[in-house]
């Protein structure tokens, strides 16, 4: 089941047009502390849309000393995360999967990537 955190991120998702997975759904029986996942889905391009596993789509990169698209997750993705502290790792190739523990091990949206 989703924090209210994670369920507030999902439906932002959704209105980005990202269609997450809610994990009670898709794969409830592994993984409970996963609230949700995002699939690298592919356009008629062959471009990813909101997640790159690979990074060849979604290119991360430096601006004003802050890392965007952290990990192949586009910056308008990761600021939804950033903005109800959640943590992703890649659940396997195609699928990053959004933790309802913002103390869980994976990227911390949360957590500012500077360099100085």
């Amino acid at each position: 089941m989703m924090t209210n955190e994670a369920r507030l991120a999902f439906e932002k998702l959704v209105e980005l047009g990202a269609e997450p997975l809610d994990w009670d759904i898709y794969n409830p029986s592994v993984e409970p502390h996963i609230a949700f996942g995002l699939s690298a889905q592919v356009t008629r391009l062959g471009k990813s849309l909101f997640v790159d596993p690979g990074g060849q789509d979604i290119i991360e990169t430096m601006v004003d000393g802050e890392w965007h698209n952290p990990g192949g997750v586009r910056q308008d993705v990761h600021e939804i995360l950033r903005q109800h502290h959640l943590v992703s790792d890649w659940y396997n190739s195609v699928v990053l999967c959004v933790y309802n523990d913002p103390s869980a091990p994976g990227y911390d949206h949360d957590r500012k990537m500077t360099v100085t």
